[in-house]
């Protein structure tokens, strides 16, 4: 497939005034976005003085809350979340980071040959620097977006193709909803036609089986407890289910970490209800201590169970089982 710049830059996307919010404040295009929001006089001040700021510090982590955001692989409804995505655009939008890929990018001018080589890239629409000025970005055309297995299946072909050349990308870009925070610097931008990126990786083997919220999960009905686990989570999550507190969030990471890659996907989920999570944070320096708690999948049936009783009536289980067949269409 390719598609024109003028077609990439009228790709919709949703602003926000803040990452520390899930609320959409507009709805704009892409090319507005890294043309007028970035580089903006007001949006230049405010990334002036977070780049003053020590990395990562408190001040910096508020002071990065300031700068205007969006989404640029979708656009959202109301509230940035997977289930309120109303376009899903053909890009996909890469972080390089500068913590690991330091080789690569210990100087300013080392950091620029970079982007700009990887800019000339035929599937690269645009590039730029990040907000901390220690990192780029990449806006890539993908063949299509249509699902976030198809999405999550084109960032893993790219993590893989980027690794063979020794460059590690982050791998939260591999959410429909991430947001891009604007910069001050210039966006390169590429002018004519841009071919787009066609290869998929399907998830390593640890991830397939039993884990996996695909169609292929459900084929078969639900054959097991670990099965209605997933299916019961998942329509707790369609019924607006949100932990009310930090003790409540908690349990929901212990009693789903067993269920590895897919339950880092519902826990991320119903995380998602809160304002000012940071899944990036939560997964490194929360999710993994879950672990610890070493709960066997009948405590976790007990736990979410337990709360599809109160929240969806004593029939869930069946309600479950429709939901589920209804979503991957299964008859």
């Amino acid at each position: 497939m390719t598609k024109t710049s003028e077609e990439l830059g009228a790709l919709p996307i949703s602003g926000q005034m803040s990452c520390d919010t899930r609320t959409v404040a507009s709805q704009s295009t892409l090319y507005t976005y890294l043309t007028q929001t970035f580089g903006h006089e007001w949006v230049a001040e405010q990334v002036e003085k977070l780049r003053k700021l020590p990395y990562k510090s408190d001040e910096y982590n508020e002071q990065k809350k300031k700068i205007p955001c969006a989404t640029i692989s979708c656009q959202c409804n109301g509230t940035r979340s997977r289930d309120n995505v109303i376009v899903r655009n053909p890009v996909i939008c890469i972080d390089i980071d500068y913590g690991d890929n330091e080789k690569l990018m210990e100087t300013p001018q080392k950091r620029q040959q970079l982007m700009e080589a990887l800019f000339k890239s035929p599937c690269v629409y645009a590039a730029g620097t990040s907000c901390s000025g220690r990192g780029i970005f990449l806006i890539i055309l993908l063949d299509s977006n249509n699902s976030q297995d198809e999405f999550e299946g084109y960032f893993r072909a790219i993590e893989k193709e980027f690794a063979d050349s020794g460059i590690v990308i982050d791998k939260s870009c591999k959410d429909v909803t991430r947001l891009r925070i604007a910069s001050s610097d210039r966006v390169l931008i590429k002018r004519g036609t841009i071919i787009s990126y066609g290869h998929q990786l399907a998830p390593s083997e640890p991830q397939m089986s039993p884990q996996g919220l695909s169609r292929k999960r459900f084929c078969n009905g639900l054959a097991n407890e670990e099965d209605l686990l997933v299916a019961v989570v998942e329509l707790l999550i369609c019924n607006g289910y949100s932990t009310d507190d930090y003790n409540d969030w908690m349990l929901a990471a212990f009693f789903l970490y067993p269920l590895g890659y897919t339950g880092w996907d519902l826990f991320d989920r119903i995380s998602q209800q809160s304002a000012g999570y940071d899944a990036r944070k939560a997964k490194e320096q929360f999710w993994k201590n879950a672990r610890d708690t070493r709960q066997d999948i009948k405590s976790c049936c007990a736990h979410f169970f337990g709360i599809a009783k109160r929240v969806i009536g004593k029939d869930y289980a069946k309600k479950a089982e429709r939901y589920i067949k209804k979503k991957h269409n299964i008859k």
